[in-house]
């Protein structure tokens, strides 16, 4: 089975970081890259867009994943300021993001391609 075989069958998700969609001071190497997976995901979109192919970049913001967990356990202050940026009052759960996905991946966005998704709690919207 070719590649347009196998990815008309479902869309292409990936997860990338919001640094992807703006800009912050002393970040251009790892932004430069997260905007090249967002513009990359763009042109595949239009690339095969007729082959009924669908790709789009999920911008997760700060996650509670097992990792985060050990970071933060022993620094109340800086649970509190990441806290603090996002309008929604928290950070995001895996969970969630993956509901994002599956939403992306779902008959509901066969409309939805080239997009980069963001996942943030609001943190971008301020």
């Amino acid at each position: 089975m070719s590649f347009v075989d196998r990815c008309s069958e479902k869309p292409l998700e990936n997860i990338v970081v919001p640094n992807a969609v703006f800009g912050k001071n002393r970040t251009s190497m790892p932004q430069g890259c997260e905007h090249g997976v967002v513009v990359l995901k763009k042109a595949i979109a239009v690339e095969y867009g007729k082959s009924n192919i669908r790709i789009n970049a999920v911008c997760a913001g700060v996650v509670r994943t097992e990792m985060a967990e050990r970071l933060l356990k022993d620094n109340q202050s800086v649970e509190g300021a990441i806290t603090a940026l996002h309008p929604v009052g928290r950070p995001g759960t895996a969970e969630e993001v993956a509901e994002t996905v599956i939403c992306l991946s779902s008959g509901a966005a066969s409309l939805v391609t080239g997009q980069a998704i963001v996942v943030d709690g609001g943190y971008l919207a301020q």
